[in-house]
C-alpha cells in the first residue's frame, strides 16, 4: 500500500511527479563532462517524464574538450557554484 495520499499515488499509466512537491537538483563534480554519462542519461530520462531538475556543478567544464551531444543543450542551464574560496 502506498504512504502517499491516493491524489498522489501513482497508477499505472500515469506520472507519478507532483510538481508541487519541488524540483530535484544535481550537483557534480563537473558538468557536462564525457565521464559523466550516467548523470546524463539520469537528466535526459527525468526530463522525458517531466520531473523538474537543476543542474549544478562544483567546477567549470574546461577539462574535458568532448562531450556528449546530448548534454550541450544541458551546458547553458548548468549552474557552476562559486568556489568556497573564490577561486578554481
Amino acid at each position: 500500500m502506498s504512504s502517499l495520499p491516493a491524489s498522489r499515488s501513482a497508477t499505472p499509466g500515469t506520472r507519478a511527479c507532483d510538481p508541487g512537491l519541488g524540483t530535484l537538483a544535481y550537483v557534480t563534480k563537473m558538468f557536462p563532462r564525457i565521464s559523466e554519462t550516467f548523470v546524463l542519461n539520469e537528466v535526459l530520462a527525468l526530463r522525458r517524464a517531466g520531473v523538474p531538475l537543476r543542474l549544478y556543478s562544483v567546477l567549470p567544464p574546461v577539462r574535458d574538450r568532448r562531450t556528449h551531444p546530448e548534454a550541450e543543450a544541458l551546458a547553458a542551464e548548468t549552474i557552476v557554484l562559486p568556489s568556497p574560496h573564490g577561486a578554481h
